[in-house]
C-alpha cells in the first residue's frame, strides 16, 4: 500500500493503525495481520520477503496441524507458542510456559519465547503508549490518559512476573517507572517496594534521575502510613 489520493485501500492503514509509507501487510482470511505491522514491512528483496512468507507458512503448517482430530500435545504446543509470539499483547503466558516444555519442541520457538517473555508484553504497552503521548502533542488531557494507560496496562503484566531486569535494555527505566506508579496507585506495597528497589540501584547515582527516586520514596512512605 502507498500514500496516494483516493486510493480505496487508504482506510486499511486507520483499521490497522499503520503510519508509514509504503507498507505491506501479510492477512489471513479473515483479514487478520500475519505479518507487517511491526517495524514497517517493506521487503526490499526477494530474500526479505521469503523469510515474511516462511513465518506465515510455519503458522499456517501449525493450525492445519493443531486442528487435526489426531493432532498431538507436540503440534498444538506449536500452534500456542508460534500464535503468542505473533501476538504478544494477548498472548496466554500460562499456556506458553507449558508448551514450551513439551519434549520435542522447537528449540528456536522456545528461544524466541523466553525473549518474548522478558520483554514482549510491556514493548507493546510502551509503543502504544509512545505512538498516542507522541500524537496528542499540546493535549495535555490525552497525555496524562495516555499514560494512566500505560500505568495500569504495566502493572497488570509486572503482577504476572513479566520484567525488564536488564538495565542495558532501553525498556528498562521506563517499565520500573511505569510499574512503580501501577503498584503504587493499587496500594501494592510488595510489588511497589520491588519496583523502587530495582529503579534505585541502577538510577540512584545518576543526575537525570534522581528526581523520581525522590518521587517513590515519598509515595512509598505515604504507603507504609496508609
Amino acid at each position: 500500500m502507498a500514500h496516494l489520493d483516493d486510493k480505496p485501500d487508504q482506510g486499511l492503514f486507520a483499521e490497522y493503525g499503520l503510519r508509514g509509507f509504503p507498507t505491506m501487510l501479510i492477512l489471513d482470511y479473515d483479514g487478520e495481520v500475519l505479518h507487517g505491522t511491526e517495524e514497517y514491512f517493506r521487503p526490499t528483496d526477494k530474500r526479505t520477503l521469503d523469510a515474511a512468507l516462511k513465518k506465515v507458512s510455519l503458522l499456517f503448517d501449525a493450525r492445519r496441524a493443531a486442528t487435526k482430530p489426531d493432532a498431538t500435545d507436540l503440534e498444538k504446543g506449536r500452534l500456542v507458542l508460534l500464535e503468542g509470539l505473533r501476538k504478544p499483547a494477548t498472548a496466554d503466558f500460562d499456556a506458553m510456559i507449558k508448551a514450551s516444555q513439551i519434549q520435542g519442541m522447537d528449540a528456536n520457538l522456545v528461544a524466541e519465547f523466553k525473549d518474548m517473555r522478558k520483554r514482549g508484553p510491556f514493548l507493546v504497552i510502551f509503543r502504544a503508549y509512545r505512538a498516542k503521548y507522541d500524537a496528542a502533542k499540546n493535549d495535555v488531557a490525552v497525555k496524562i490518559q495516555s499514560r494512566q494507560e500505560a500505568i495500569a496496562k504495566t502493572y497488570e503484566v509486572y503482577k504476572k512476573g513479566h520484567v525488564i531486569d536488564d538495565p542495558k535494555d532501553e525498556l528498562h527505566r521506563p517499565f520500573w517507572i511505569l510499574a512503580f506508579d501501577g503498584a503504587a496507585g493499587n496500594k501494592d506495597l510488595p510489588l511497589a517496594e520491588k519496583a523502587y528497589k530495582a529503579f534505585k540501584a541502577i538510577y540512584a547515582n545518576d543526575a537525570k534521575y534522581k528526581s523520581h527516586v525522590t518521587k517513590m520514596e515519598r509515595k512509598l512512605a505515604a504507603l507504609k502510613k496508609s
